[in-house]
């Protein structure tokens, strides 16, 4: 799984590093290397499915983004001037984990890919003035007890699957506990993509919905 963003100074590049390793590479791509045709970059190691941010031009900052578990975020934030990145570690609500199938017409489930390890990690990201929104498909019931067992005990949360969304403070790194989640009663929602447009404005694509229907595309934009 690799993602792709860039600032003013760097292409922010990761990728998940299989084979049993519990790690990604992410990386920052000089941009003059690359106008010179040669490569210049520097990269760490850190948790497995690290994203690159998305982010409007003008910013002197990296930000990349990934789960410690299923109740902490952590953000990696990389400014262009530094040969190190720093971590902060971010605690919210647990993320739903568990019963995220999705039968459409055909009865098959149309959200299988999902499976994996994919529910409950962070899918997509994106960065505007100050706020950092992070986006995480979420299934519709949350282990309590016994987790990662044939028999776990489990607690309904959603009706469907949806999007668990973090707002956090870039400033003071603090969570905005007001930003809700995607979710709706009749419709699973999964699979969401953040975008940033040069005014800043972020951008929100997914796929909903309803049980033994064909998933449909939907756009819009988040009121910060």
């Amino acid at each position: 799984y690799s993602t792709l963003s860039v600032n003013d100074q760097f292409v922010n590049w990761t990728a998940d590093m299989l084979e049993g390793n519990d790690a990604a590479v992410a990386m920052r791509i000089n941009l003059a290397s690359l106008a010179s045709s040669s490569f210049q970059g520097a990269y760490f190691f850190s948790n497995l499915h690290t994203l690159a941010v998305q982010q409007p031009p003008g910013q002197s900052r990296s930000l990349f983004v990934t789960n410690n578990n299923t109740s902490q975020t952590r953000v990696w934030d990389w400014v262009n001037s530094s040969s190190v990145a720093v971590g902060h570690d971010i605690d919210r609500g647990t993320i739903p984990t568990y019963d995220y199938t999705v039968p459409g017409s055909d009865g098959a489930d149309w959200n299988a890919r999902a499976a994996g390890g994919l529910t409950g990690e962070v899918i997509t990201a994106a960065w505007s003035q100050n706020e950092l929104i992070v986006a995480n498909m979420n299934g519709r019931t949350e282990c309590t007890a016994k987790c990662n067992t044939k028999t776990p005990t489990l607690k309904n949360i959603f009706a469907h699957p949806g999007v668990t969304l973090l707002k956090v403070n870039t400033t003071d790194w603090t969570v905005d506990q007001e930003f809700g989640d995607l979710w709706s009663t009749t419709m699973a929602i999964s699979w969401p993509e953040l975008g940033v447009a040069a005014d800043g404005e972020i951008g929100l694509t997914f796929l909903a919905s309803a049980e033994n229907a064909n998933p449909v595309a939907w756009a819009g934009y988040l009121n910060m």
